[in-house]
């Protein structure tokens, strides 16, 4: 199989966590050596956590003890996280399987029909947490590299092209005003992955390399590079409960507000206007979890105005970028063309 087939195929591929084992340790063998990998689906799953918890240190079998006492068992295979840090370099590394259901939101983003994707993408993404420069930290940042290096790894290997990118981006957009989960929002760094604005050729990437964009992402286009946005996010996703449907509906509203007035070149107005912009398009396709949202009126139409004359120019969502959707090789660039790439700035 040639790269360019390997690069563009992204259906009947099958994922298989031992493969994934083996080629994370050859492309990783530092990083991986104290990384105890677990496949939940194995039916030996059980007996291979316990091993691992029986090998810890009493210090690092409390943290696991402390767990349990919040009723999250994590040496179960039904409960167990998809990486998790025992402490001192010590990782138990585990991933979901062709037979785990997902929560039933997720369900919308990631159609359970296509679990190789899906199980690929988690593997790769817990892996980012792992080989990614500071992302085994609970914020944003790591989030952002670990999805980067996800997405570049399904771009190398032929699971992903242009359009899983920008489905995966969806997803997070949408978890983030569906649950308010601010700390996993990370389509700025996928669609700038898309966009590629500084032209790289991701199909030669070493994993190195690969490692070193996603830290390299992280740190541009995560939250925590952007605290005022981070935290104004924050406030528009908080919302009182009275129910699940009234929250979303206000969390959208909120949304709403801040793309009128937040600066054009924020992390703030770019969440903003592409999860309202996905939101409205979702609505139009019949997105159940849109259900009782109505973007209509005056206030609305200000939005829509204000989202339109922000964004003149820019591919918000990389929408322009996925309609030729082929992961393929660059260009052979001279001197000069690597110059003008180098001094680009990476920006969307």
């Amino acid at each position: 199989m040639t790269t360019e087939a390997t690069a563009t195929k992204t259906t009947g591929l099958r994922f298989d966590f031992n493969k994934a084992v083996e080629d994370a340790r050859r492309d990783f063998p530092e990083e991986t050596k104290n990384v105890t990998f677990i496949d939940l689906d194995a039916p030996t799953a059980a007996a291979s956590m316990s091993a691992f918890f029986d090998s810890l240190t009493p210090a690092q079998q409390e943290v696991v003890e402390s767990n349990r006492r919040y009723d999250v068992d994590f040496m179960t295979p039904e409960q167990a996280p998809s990486v998790w840090f025992a402490g001192d370099g010590r990782s138990l590394f585990t991933a979901y399987g062709s037979r785990t259901t997902l929560a039933e939101n997720e369900k919308i983003f990631y159609p359970e029909e296509n679990m190789d994707k899906q199980n690929y993408f988690t593997f790769q993404h817990e892996l980012g947490h792992i080989v990614v420069k500071d992302g085994n930290r609970p914020n944003n940042r790591s989030e952002h590299g670990s999805d980067t290096f996800a997405l570049l790894r399904g771009f190398k290997s032929g699971f992903f092209n242009k359009l899983d990118a920008l489905k995966i981006s969806l997803g997070r957009d949408t978890l983030a005003w569906y649950n308010a989960d601010v700390t996993h929002i990370s389509s700025m760094s996928l669609d700038a992955l898309v966009i590629n604005p500084k032209q790289i050729d991701f199909i030669s990437l070493t994993p190195q390399e690969t490692a070193k964009i996603a830290a390299t992402h992280a740190d541009t286009f995560s939250l925590n590079a952007d605290m005022g946005s981070y935290l104004r996010l924050q406030r528009a996703l908080d919302v009182p409960f009275y129910s699940a449907a009234d929250a979303r509906i206000d969390r959208l509203n909120n949304l709403g507000g801040i793309a009128m007035s937040a600066d054009k070149d924020s992390h703030a107005f770019y969440f903003a206007a592409r999860v309202l912009k996905t939101a409205f398009e979702q609505k139009q396709q019949g997105n159940p979890a849109l259900e009782n949202v109505e973007f209509s009126g005056e206030g609305w139409q200000q939005v829509w105005d204000a989202i339109e004359k922000k964004t003149k120019g820019r591919d918000l969502g990389a929408t322009k970028a996925a309609q030729n959707p082929d992961i393929a090789p660059a260009e052979k660039q001279g001197f000069f063309s690597k110059l003008r790439t180098r001094i680009t700035p990476l920006k969307i």
